[in-house]
């Protein structure tokens, strides 16, 4: 907690916490962007693990780190309908988003797609840094963009 004149600071109020969560938010799709697997390593929680819905895999984070950064090239993300409640010490966040990615398959050609869908995820501050423990996404629509 800082001190102000000697004074504690009022604890963060949970609009405050949800407001450094989605600068992580923007932080974490920067991070995709650019590829940069470092970025992504620090707000990514050892334990991360995404759940892809409608019985999609588990995905680790080792996975998902080596899809993002080796498999897959971002474009502009779009959140829709950001909500984000705070229970506890962690922040729950839902969302709709629209996502342009281009797929690189391993022998493939790549191909440019728009992703939307809708994911929830689960944030914790540790040591400072919000990090994403969990996170479930379910792909509404996929299409090709020529």
């Amino acid at each position: 907690m800082k001190e102000t004149m000697g004074l504690p600071d009022a604890p963060h109020t949970q609009s405050d916490l949800i407001a450094e969560v989605f600068s992580r938010e923007r932080a974490f799709a920067a991070a995709l962007k650019q590829r940069d697997r470092a970025g992504l390593e620090s707000i990514l929680a050892p334990e991360f693990q995404v759940v892809v819905g409608g019985g999609g895999p588990q995905i680790t984070r080792e996975t998902w780190l080596e899809n993002a950064v080796v498999k897959a090239e971002y474009g502009e993300l779009e959140f829709k309908g950001y909500r984000a409640s705070v229970l506890g010490g962690l922040v729950v966040v839902d969302a709709s988003f629209e996502w342009t990615v281009v797929r690189r398959p391993a022998g493939g050609q790549s191909q440019r797609y728009c992703v939307t869908g809708d994911v929830v995820e689960v944030w914790e501050k540790r040591q400072g840094n919000w990090q994403i423990l969990w996170r479930h996404t379910t792909r509404v629509a996929e299409k090709p963009v020529l």
